[in-house]
């Protein structure tokens, strides 16, 4: 998947990548290109704080194991940043039947 933030009006809300087709245990790699992001996780139980990740250019964020059945993310609105971002992401799909 590639995904445009033009800039910081461009967002993702707070979601997992927990469909069916990904297996119970996906293994996610998202590779960031351009201006640097805020990605933010919490639970989804919200039984701890936010956590904020500043994503760079170049940078590559793994969430594997139970990273989506316990945890949600997004990239939120930011009023300061002014360039765009390209996210590369790579999802395994698992064969139906």
């Amino acid at each position: 998947l590639a995904n445009l933030y033009r800039d910081g009006a461009d967002k993702v809300d707070w979601h997992a990548d927990d469909e069916q087709v990904l297996g119970l245990t996906p293994i996610i790699a998202s590779v960031s290109l351009g201006t640097s992001r805020k990605f933010r996780m919490r639970r989804k139980d919200r039984s701890l704080t936010t956590t904020d990740i500043v994503l760079n250019s170049g940078d590559v964020l793994i969430m594997r194991g139970s990273t989506q059945q316990l945890w949600e993310h997004e990239v939120p609105r930011s009023k300061v940043v002014k360039e765009p971002r390209v996210n590369l992401t790579f999802r395994k799909v698992m064969p139906t039947g």
